[in-house]
């Protein structure tokens, strides 16, 4: 498991990257994660899905995030290509 404090994006116990990726096909997980001594991300804002590789999700359309709390979820239909 991933230590949430040794993400780039985390302070304060808190995820601050703009929007993640939730993937590997097989697990979800945040793919966004990655270890650095400097901080990223916006202070003001608490990380969201966006991008998401688990095609098997409901709220997954064309690879992007439309859960309800998501702040990109639409309510256009899934793609049919």
């Amino acid at each position: 498991m991933r230590g949430r404090g040794l993400c780039a994006y985390n302070r304060d116990r808190a995820c601050h990257a703009l929007a993640i990726t939730v993937g590997d096909i097989l697990h979800a997980h945040c793919d966004t994660f990655f270890t650095s001594p400097a901080k990223g991300g916006d202070r003001s804002a608490t990380g969201r899905v966006g991008a998401c590789k688990m095609s098997d999700c409901r709220h997954n359309i064309d690879f992007e995030c439309r859960a309800p709390a998501s702040p990109w979820a639409t309510s256009r239909p899934r793609s049919t290509a």
